[in-house]
């Protein structure tokens, strides 16, 4: 059976920050791409710092870019973690997005969802657009760089133990307001930001291609990435 995968765009807005305040700082109509070069292996890797949450003629300039990119025999790689529920069974399907909700805070679900009421309030700011696949245009040759929804919690249960839900946890519905106890947020930043992180980084050193349009949330090139492009990686940044 084919397997279908939901791709979702939302995590690295939560690791930034949620407030107003931040939204209107980083609202623009362009994103700021930037670009590495790697001599010795004659690599190209250009950078897009994405903003999850901004107004639509941003995704609409990353769409175009990416297209540009396509012409000139880049590979997109994209950002998006997966979750494949065909290959679980329902009480496992249960079990992961608990798991999952009790590490973000909200359930993990489509965010037009209208029904889900764990969503922060901001997600309704109808100035702002939330990223999508289609709004960037990513499409079925792009590759997508990530984990699923099972490797997070495999990943943290590995290094701090099992997440214990909570009665709580399993009495609220996935789409009420969610008002328990959360993971502590040290834990949920090496899950989610520097894990993904070192897998970027070995998905782009391992890579057969020489150029690379790497489509990620601006926090993880900030928090990490750009240094270590430029550090251990052997890339050179550009001014373009």
């Amino acid at each position: 059976m084919k397997k279908i995968f939901f791709y979702f765009f939302l995590l690295s807005l939560f690791f930034t920050s949620c407030s107003r305040i931040y939204l209107g700082l980083v609202s623009s109509k362009s994103v700021k791409t930037e670009t590495f070069y790697n001599e010795e292996l004659d690599k190209t890797l250009v950078c897009f710092p994405m903003v999850h949450l901004n107004k639509p003629e941003f995704y609409e300039d990353v769409r175009k870019k990416l297209t540009n990119l396509r012409e000139e025999g880049y590979v997109v790689y994209y950002e998006g973690i997966k979750f494949d529920s065909l290959q679980m069974s329902k009480p496992k399907i249960d079990s992961l997005k608990r798991k999952m909700r009790k590490l973000l805070g909200f359930n993990f679900t489509n965010y037009k969802d209208s029904t889900n009421k764990s969503f922060p309030k901001f997600f309704k700011n109808k100035k702002y657009a939330l990223q999508t696949r289609e709004s960037i245009g990513i499409n079925e040759n792009d590759i997508n760089v990530d984990f699923s929804v099972s490797e997070i919690i495999t990943n943290y249960e590995t290094n701090h133990g099992k997440i214990i839900l909570t009665d709580c946890d399993l009495e609220t519905p996935l789409n009420d307001k969610y008002e328990c106890d959360v993971l502590p947020e040290i834990y949920k930043d090496e899950v989610i930001l520097y894990a993904r992180n070192d897998k970027i980084r070995q998905a782009v050193k391992k890579s057969p291609y020489q150029k690379i349009a790497l489509v990620y949330g601006k926090m993880h090139f900030t928090n990490a990435l750009y240094g270590s492009f430029q550090g251990k990686e052997g890339y050179k940044w550009i001014d373009k």
